[in-house]
């Protein structure tokens, strides 16, 4: 027989487009872009579903659905144009629906980071706001402890106030004093100046009649001093030195004594207070002749 002649090939020297389906031994006829065997139909069913991006991933997930022996095309694009019209179209579709899916995939990848870095930025803010929250409750504490400390200056000032109002008071009623005590002052003074005017008059009108005579001895010893009569002689001076004629008897002095403290190098003055303003007269007229 003429199958006799021929060389079984081994499994490494097969088509590399064969496909091997366990018990059967049988190869699947490819013609064209369409496999026959029940294999081949469930690869075209689920090939379409494969990413068409990586070459190389569909080629390796192809072969493995297809039990390791079968080689794809490079590209999707390949793929594509090995299979029939209406397939073709359909792969168009799913190819893409999957790089639309694959784009809305990118998309919310995008926004899945994007929304990591304001998670962060959430998390940071939420550190800043905790900050926040503990600096306002220092600041509200310290309001409260300035508004306590204010309340009491406030206090205080309106029993400052009260105190001031009352010295106020105080002081008008000294001042109402003190000018009462400065209108009696002035009253007193004006009636002590009163007086001494009077007692001024009255003292020269009391001094009218007396006169001052300068010059004559005085006893160095306290006895003779006391014994002194001084009356005896002025008017023995008038007699003898003015030649007062009978100055013993028309001469009244009511009294005569010396004045000031007792000296040794010094001669006192005696002051004589005649009786008649008169005599007086007569006798200054007589020591300005005289002396």
């Amino acid at each position: 027989m003429p199958g006799r002649g021929r060389k079984k090939r081994t499994k490494s020297q097969q088509s590399p487009n064969s496909v091997s389906s366990g018990p059967d031994t049988r190869r699947p006829r490819v013609n064209g872009d369409q496999m026959t065997s029940p294999q081949n139909t469930m690869s075209q069913n689920l090939l379409p579903q494969v990413p068409p991006y990586n070459g190389q991933l569909q080629g390796q997930m192809q072969g493995q659905m297809q039990g390791g022996y079968y080689t794809p095309p490079a590209t999707s694009q390949q793929y594509i144009n090995q299979l029939s019209p209406g397939t073709q179209q359909n792969a168009m579709i799913d190819t893409n629906f999957q790089q639309t899916v694959l784009n809305k995939l990118e998309f919310l990848g995008n926004k899945m980071q994007k929304l990591d870095s304001i998670e962060k930025q959430l998390a940071t803010m939420s550190q800043k706001m905790t900050h926040m929250d503990t600096r306002v409750s220092s600041l509200e504490s310290s309001v409260r402890e300035h508004s306590s400390k204010l309340i009491d200056l406030e206090t205080s000032r309106t029993v400052d106030s009260q105190i001031v109002t009352d010295l106020e008071k105080t002081q008008k009623k000294e001042s109402e004093n003190i000018n009462k005590m400065s209108r009696d002052y002035e009253s007193l003074k004006r009636q002590n100046a009163n007086l001494s005017n009077e007692i001024l008059d009255l003292q020269f009108r009391s001094m009218r009649d007396n006169l001052l005579f300068f010059g004559f001895d005085e006893c160095d010893s306290v006895e003779n001093r006391k014994t002194e009569n001084c009356t005896e002689k002025i008017l023995n001076f008038c007699s003898d030195t003015l030649e007062i004629t009978d100055a013993q008897t028309t001469i009244k002095i009511e009294r005569a004594h010396r004045i000031g403290q007792y000296n040794h190098d010094k001669k006192r003055p005696i002051v004589v207070k005649f009786n008649h303003y008169p005599d007086k007269l007569t006798v200054k007229q007589q020591a300005a002749e005289k002396l």
